[in-house]
Formats: C-alpha cells, sequence, structure tokens
C-alpha cells in the first residue's frame, strides 16, 4: 500500500503529473530543510522564504 502522500499514489489520484514528481519532490525537501535550520527562537516566518 502507498502513503497518501507518496508521490505515486498523488500521480495515480491524479493530483500530480508523472513528469513532475522530481520537482515537487525537491521542493519538499526544500522546504523540510529550511524547517529543520530555523532557529526555534525566532518567531518570525522569513526561514520559509530563504533560498
Amino acid at each position: 500500500m502507498i502513503a497518501a502522500g507518496h508521490p505515486a499514489a498523488q500521480v495515480k489520484a491524479g493530483f500530480l503529473l508523472p513528469e513532475d514528481v522530481e520537482r515537487a519532490v525537491a521542493e519538499n525537501v526544500g522546504l523540510y530543510d529550511c524547517i529543520k535550520a530555523r532557529d526555534p527562537a525566532d518567531q518570525g516566518c522569513a526561514y520559509l522564504y530563504l533560498q
């Protein structure tokens, strides 16, 4: 069984095109990295927009 959030499940459901899987995964990994790297004491959202 494939988890609902898994890219293959998103493609099967028609929410994501197969050719967009690599880009979508890279963007989500980038967001995760930003969230993990943020300073917990910083209450702002600027970390979401760091490149």
